[in-house]
């Protein structure tokens, strides 16, 4: 995939991908479910034939109901629109990191993850 070609995914594409990272392979219906609050029944079922043709997630037909899955990792994702913002606003991650660090919160497991991280690939 191009870097700026199939990855990127309107906000909507990207409540359905979410779905499907969380929950697994799952029905239009159980998709349509978890974003019901935000998205109507055809616009779910729009975003998932989108998200099919940029081959991003897979149709199951075999079963009935079909039942899409994510074929993008979230992970490739992420890395994209970090990549994205770093070219854009940044000309180093240390401004980004910092303000995430600063302003958002984070689990015992995350922080003690980013803690073995930094001591991974800090300076000697």
């Amino acid at each position: 995939m191009s870097p700026g070609g199939k990855l990127q995914v309107s906000a909507a594409e990207l409540d359905v991908l979410r779905v499907l990272w969380e929950e697994g392979p799952a029905t239009l219906r159980e998709v349509h479910q978890q974003v019901a609050d935000r998205h109507a029944y055809t616009t779910v079922q729009t975003m998932l034939n989108r998200l099919v043709e940029k081959g991003l997630v897979r149709r199951d037909r075999r079963s009935r109901p079909a039942r899409y899955r994510a074929k993008v990792a979230q992970d490739r994702v992420i890395q994209h629109y970090l990549s994205l913002m770093l070219n854009k606003v940044c000309n180093s991650p240390a401004p980004l990191v910092l303000r995430l660090l600063r302003n958002e919160t984070f689990t015992a497991e995350e922080l003690a993850e980013i803690k073995r991280l930094v001591e991974e690939t800090g300076p000697p």
